[in-house]
């Protein structure tokens, strides 16, 4: 599974990383703790964010390229969202 970082999620929706870091710990954005006291997205995590505040998913799309991973991968996870 790939995750996506808070700057990276920050710097595709224009937000401030603080932005993203309060949608985190208000629960809006789910994330997975890494065992370097990290946090990390899902492409689900953020997914069911998007749908759930109706923001755009071509970051997602853009992300998994530069990640080089599956884009199918992504819209199945954007579809199951929704």
């Amino acid at each position: 599974m790939k995750y996506f970082t808070l700057e990276e999620i920050a710097e595709s929706l224009g937000v401030n990383v603080a932005s993203v870091h309060r949608w985190a710990e208000s629960g809006k954005l789910q994330y997975s703790l890494m065992d370097d006291g990290a946090k990390k997205f899902s492409t689900s995590d953020l997914a069911e964010f998007a749908a759930k505040y109706n923001i755009s998913m071509r970051f997602l799309f853009e992300q998994s390229l530069r990640k080089k991973s599956d884009p199918e991968k992504i819209f199945q996870a954007i579809s199951a969202a929704q």
